[in-house]
């Protein structure tokens, strides 16, 4: 029931609420769009018209000086030999030259006149024309055959980097082929970095002319140009198109473009604005809107949440909990103050569920005392066996007076029983459990007069691993008793060997004895061995120890040919802590 109203809910309040924000933000998206647009034309064209008129004001002002008769005058009759006359013709050039660096328009005149006049290397305002040969502007005006020039920054010597140049020929109005001069308007280049920032109207923008050569006259910022510079294959198409802005993607990036020609230079305004720029504003709606709706719909759905909560809360708690009934984690159901009927029923649900609660922990409580019990016995029926046969043993050699066998039998019982206590640990690793097993395999060869042999072939990666204790002693002592010593000469070799296969370690026991019959073995570790089988008694209580410690999965395995020997095989986890 409480679903059903939910999906009612989402149905009737979600959908058209998530299409009214749909269209909300289409509508919204496409109107900031088109303001950040204009914006950003206006303020192109707002940069344009003023470096426009920047440029009109420095052709005006060399105007003035191109026009004036008495400049051409004074340059043109120059009376090499008449220094005085020189000296009065510098500062009268002077004259004319400095009310025009006005600072705003013009930072400074430059005349460059013929050499071998006393003021042609003035350096101030008036300069030897053979400096001026030195320069790229200069060289590209007599390459070119040009009347006049814009020059870029890169085109000044280096002390005038920090200007841009407007320069023109100075001619002999009588003789179209005698150049008097030439003269050059600097104006500041910060000052026409600072209108290109004015054009780049958002943050990943940039504004730059660029001249016909392809140079780079000047950048609003020179790390976004590196990013944003339009092709010259666009700027070339767009400068000839009457409506300067175009969409275009270059160098993976998406972009507004826009190109305008500076009227009477070579110089193009170019500007690019990154469309991600403009749809910003529409970015911010959209995620202000999903962030509204999402907001909107959680309150809306915990509103009609715990109103249908109210309604059917409990029935679908009881209902859910015994759905969940066979499951492991079962929880009491927590009860109102009513008094109805299903209040009553959650009340016999939760007095169920607490017999049950019982019942499993006492069973489980039995089995836990039951598996300890079972895992201590076992243990405790090994450790008596050896020492039983050892006491023999020990009072045998008594009997035999050989004294010095009892006190190294005594020594190397110590050690196998410090060993087997082990601090009380059931667990210890491989590499103690087959010093273990060599120590009750010496005390046996003493019995046996040397004629036992035993080899160790376990891989080194085995012996940090863990395992019960006590696992291999029984079955090389099955190894030594039912094996080598029924043969004739009763001797032989007991070959211990472990490996790790397939996610478990594979320990074998193999003796060069006289075999056995594989399906008693297996009848004896099952408990079906009568009596007198003696075999089974030790390899019954290790198989029994691991399947009750591991599980049924692991345990001993045997493998017997008559007459040739016996291999029993352990299988166990792999332990890497204890």
């Amino acid at each position: 029931m409480l679903r059903k109203l939910l999906w009612s809910y989402a149905l009737l309040i979600l959908i058209p609420l998530a299409i009214m924000s749909l269209l909300l933000y289409s509508n919204t998206s496409r109107l900031m769009e088109k303001l950040v647009t204009y914006s950003a034309k206006q303020s192109f064209d707002q940069a344009y018209t003023f470096l426009n008129y920047k440029m009109y004001n420095i052709k005006e002002t060399s105007n003035i000086i191109l026009k004036n008769p008495e400049i051409i005058h004074l340059l043109r009759t120059v009376d090499r030999e008449d220094l005085v006359a020189q000296v009065s013709q510098l500062y009268e050039l002077r004259n004319y030259l400095i009310p025009l660096q006005d600072g705003t328009n013009i930072t400074k005149v430059r005349l460059y006149v013929r050499s071998g006049l006393l003021y042609s290397d003035e350096n101030e305002n008036i300069f030897n024309m053979e400096l001026a040969k030195q320069d790229k502007w200069y060289q590209t005006m007599q390459e070119e055959n040009l009347n006049n020039f814009w020059s870029p920054p890169s085109y000044l010597p280096k002390d005038a980097r920090d200007q841009l140049s407007y320069i023109k020929n100075i001619i002999d109005p009588g003789s179209y082929s005698n150049r008097l001069g030439m003269i050059c308007f600097d104006f500041s280049l910060p000052d026409i970095i600072r209108l290109l920032a004015k054009a780049s109207s958002t943050s990943n923008s940039v504004t730059y002319l660029q001249n016909e050569r392809r140079d780079i006259v000047a950048s609003s910022n020179d790390t976004l140009l590196a990013k944003y510079k339009v092709g010259d294959a666009i700027v070339q198409e767009l400068s000839k198109q009457q409506d300067p802005w175009a969409r275009h993607m270059d160098n993976n990036q998406d972009m507004l473009v826009a190109v305008k020609q500076l009227e009477g230079t070579d110089w193009r305004m170019v500007t690019a604005i990154s469309f991600d720029d403009l749809i910003a504003g529409s970015s911010y709606i959209r995620n202000l809107i999903f962030v509204l709706l999402l907001v909107i719909g959680t309150l809306a759905y915990f509103v009609a949440y715990f109103i249908s909560k109210s309604i059917t809360g409990r029935i679908t708690r009881l209902a859910r909990k015994m759905r969940s009934f066979n499951s492991t984690n079962v929880t009491p159901l927590r009860r109102s103050n009513g008094t109805d009927e299903i209040d009553q029923l959650i009340e016999d649900y939760n007095t169920m569920l607490h017999r049950m609660d019982r019942l499993v922990e006492e069973k489980y409580q039995a089995g836990q005392a039951l598996k300890t019990a079972e895992l201590r016995t076992l243990q405790a029926q090994i450790n008596p066996h050896f020492l039983y046969n050892t006491l023999e043993m020990i009072n045998w050699l008594s009997w035999k007076n050989r004294g010095e066998d009892v006190q190294r039998i005594v020594e190397g019982l110590a050690k196998y029983y410090r060993l087997s206590l082990s601090g009380g640990k059931d667990i210890i690793t491989i590499e103690e459990e087959i010093q273990h097993v060599s120590f009750y395999f010496d005390i046996q060869n003493m019995r046996f007069d040397q004629q036992l042999r035993l080899v160790i072939a376990v891989d080194s990666e085995l012996l940090p691993l863990y395992t019960l204790k006590s696992i291999l002693q029984p079955l090389v002592e099955n190894a030594i008793l039912h094996g080598i010593l029924c043969k004739s000469e009763k001797s032989g070799t007991i070959t211990i060997s472990g490996t790790i296969s397939a996610g478990s370690v594979v320990m074998s026991i193999t003796d060069d004895g006289v075999g056995m019959d594989v399906a008693a073995g297996d009848e004896g570790l099952i408990g079906a061995a009568s009596p007198s089988t003696k075999q089974g008694y030790g390899s019954r209580n290790v198989h029994n120890r691991i399947q009750l410690h591991f599980g049924d999965g692991y345990g001993i395995r045997y493998a017997s040919l008559p007459g040739q020997g016996t291999t029993v095989t352990i299988l166990f986890p792999v332990i890497r802590e204890p």
